[in-house]
């Protein structure tokens, strides 16, 4: 394994290596993938020689395609059989199927899939559907007032909807979906925590000694920084201000400034929580780079953690234990050191 790559990334790597190992003979040098979604069959082969594309008309069957309406084969010639090849393959097929997308405002569902780079495995059964366990959490939500209330069902609502079932497609991109919603329950119960003990007002003289102070603090001179620390500090804490404020309501002084940190304040701004919700939602990230889903997806572990564990302590139930934050390892280093250099 690489020296510094996290777990996922290494994981990643070492099965698209395995699958240009044991290439299958009759694919040649050319990536074979399927295409699946709500469309009806061509009438004829679609050949798109801009994109080295074929996509043939006879319908497939597959297990993992349960749902779809039609699942048909496609072939796209690779520069070279490598990772970096099939990578930038992935891109092409996402720049058809985004087109198609567009071009059909958005009316059919559609998605692909190859055994090179969407790695699926079948689970077992779960637990049998039981009430029992879900009554006392039920009855904790339903005794809060109204407004914390809805933050929670809409926190809710962001974490059961980016679940996806054992046996539905994993296709890389969902990683991305499932992380913007988990942020988005984090903002939900943020609120919510914010409306249980709300941030303490102070007066506008409080305000302009504050600031005042500041200013003296700073030898009278002002960065463009320190405006806007003076401003975040003082003025208008944001949700950046709201989130640490939240979090110390309901953790030790320790679990919050680590939790805060993850979020806001990483080692290199770039991994934070916040910044790559936001590379996310602004295009920052490449959707069709198995290492940076795999990056993601480490990330999101700790979102996941916090977003538990704050669940827990506004619902008071029985909420994973942070395994991570047990051992002290910094998110920095257990996440993105190989992505740093």
């Amino acid at each position: 394994m690489e020296k510094g790559m996290s777990f996922l990334s290494a994981s990643g790597q070492a099965y698209m290596e395995c699958g240009i190992a044991h290439w299958p003979q009759e694919w040649g040098d050319d990536l074979e993938f399927l295409i699946y979604g709500d469309f009806q069959p061509p009438s004829q082969e679609l050949v798109l020689p801009s994109l080295g594309i074929v996509v043939y008309i006879e319908p497939q069957e597959h297990w993992l395609f349960k749902t779809a309406r039609t699942v048909l084969r496609g072939r796209i010639k690779l520069a070279e059989r490598t990772v970096g090849g099939i990578i930038d393959a992935s891109k092409k097929i996402n720049i058809l199927l985004g087109v198609h997308h567009l071009v059909e405002w958005g009316n059919e569902g559609i998605g692909w899939w190859s055994q090179i780079t969407h790695y699926q495995c079948r689970f077992g059964f779960g637990r049998p559907f039981d009430i029992r366990p879900m009554e006392a959490t039920i009855l904790s939500l339903l005794a809060l007032p109204e407004d914390v209330r809805k933050k929670i069902e809409w926190a809710l609502f962001w974490i059961h909807g980016a679940k996806q079932l054992s046996d539905e497609i994993k296709s890389s991109d969902l990683v991305f979906r499932r992380y913007t919603g988990y942020w988005n329950a984090l903002e939900c119960l943020v609120d919510a925590a914010s409306l249980l003990h709300p941030v303490p007002k102070i007066s506008r003289s409080e305000k302009q000694s504050k600031i005042d102070q500041f200013l003296l603090d700073k030898g009278g001179k002002l960065t463009i920084q320190d405006i806007e620390t003076c401003y975040r500090s003082v003025v208008d804490i944001g949700f950046v201000g709201k989130a640490h404020h939240a979090l110390s309501k309901f953790f030790s002084e320790k679990d919050t400034e680590r939790y805060y940190k993850e979020c806001f304040k990483a080692k290199y701004r770039k991994n934070s929580l916040y910044d790559i919700r936001n590379s996310i939602n602004h295009g920052d990230v490449d959707p069709s780079d198995p290492f940076e889903a795999a990056r993601i997806q480490q990330a999101a572990g700790r979102l996941d953690t916090i977003v538990w564990r704050l669940f827990g302590k506004i619902l008071h139930f029985n909420a994973p234990d942070d395994r991570n934050g047990k051992f002290g390892i910094p998110l920095d280093d257990y996440i993105f050191e190989h992505s740093n250099g």
